[in-house]
């Protein structure tokens, strides 16, 4: 009895159907190859051609601070592994997940709240509120 190769088109098919499998399987990679994986990098690397990569690449070369670029490069792993390695630094601070200087954060904190009551009490004095009797269609007698 002889064994049959699935064909390529099969192959995909079970791909396809066991996507939690290949999930998994992915996750098994990236524990095993940490070492090989560039820094922040979640995904397999895309080909040069994939539409996707083209996309940000060109992205990321004609505005380096567009943070949607920055964190699809270093996510998919396009960059070269110094570079990688900045950009990462940069997205961690931005997401608050390295601790910055504490007087820093505290303050602007501190500004965005004055910000926040500041609006919110425009907002009261606006007269914009609306009586019982007002409303759209109200007719001034």
């Amino acid at each position: 009895h002889k064994h049959q190769h699935p064909t390529p088109l099969e192959e995909r098919q079970v791909v396809a159907s066991n996507q939690p499998i290949f999930k998994t399987l992915w996750r098994i990679y990236l524990v095993e190859m940490k070492d090989a994986l560039k820094p922040g990098q979640k995904h397999p690397t895309p080909t040069k051609g994939f539409g996707d990569r083209v996309f940000y690449e060109t992205l990321l070369a004609q505005n380096p601070k567009s943070e949607m670029a920055q964190e699809w490069c270093v996510a998919y792993g396009v960059l070269a592994r110094d570079e990688a390695q900045k950009l990462y630094k940069v997205i961690l601070k931005r997401k608050g997940q390295v601790a910055a200087p504490s007087s820093a954060s505290s303050s602007k904190t501190k500004v965005k709240k004055e910000k926040k009551r500041i609006v919110k009490e425009e907002m009261d004095d606006v007269g914009m509120g609306a009586g019982g009797s007002e409303g759209v269609g109200a007719v001034d007698m």
